[in-house]
């Protein structure tokens, strides 16, 4: 007897590359808020990565010492970010106002709730997240974040945005 399986069930760089939804729950809320994500193996996420790195070792110890590594992990989460969007067509509101769709507006957005960003962060990491078949994940953060069903790219022109 022979077992064959289709490899392409665990390929994940293509949902990586194009990212999937993701609404984080955090301290047992649903944010109301979906990230489209990239995977942390996606070209951009890598590139940026080593970019990063680079920056650093061209600087002189006392300049290492200088940097600010908290802004520097963040600008490495929004990067990961493709675009939010509100759940049921809402606006994605933060202190009464509405959030751009940019890397600003994830910014304060990650800014204001560090525990998004770590949701984010660590829903990238995972790359059980991005196979190729939309799934219920259980995504191990941390017990003040889960993350409710995934939706890849592809999946998104079967639904309004």
């Amino acid at each position: 007897m022979r077992f064959e399986m289709d490899l392409g069930k665990l390929a994940t760089h293509k949902n990586a590359e194009e990212g999937v939804w993701f609404e984080p729950v955090v301290f047992g809320y649903a944010t109301g808020v979906e990230f489209r994500v990239l995977g942390a193996d996606s070209d951009v996420v890598r590139k940026q990565a080593q970019v990063s790195l680079n920056e650093i070792r061209a600087l002189t110890q006392p300049q290492q010492e200088r940097i600010n590594f908290v802004e520097r992990n963040r600008e490495a989460v929004v990067v990961r970010v493709l675009e939010i969007r509100g759940k049921e067509g809402k606006p994605v509101i933060l202190d009464g106002a509405e959030v751009e769709n940019t890397a600003a507006g994830y910014r304060k957005i990650f800014i204001a709730c560090p525990e998004i960003q770590d949701a984010v962060k660590a829903f990238s990491d995972k790359r059980a997240n991005f196979l190729p078949e939309e799934k219920e994940t259980s995504n191990e953060q941390s017990d003040a974040s889960s993350s409710s069903i995934t939706h890849t790219a592809s999946d998104e022109g079967k639904k309004d945005k």
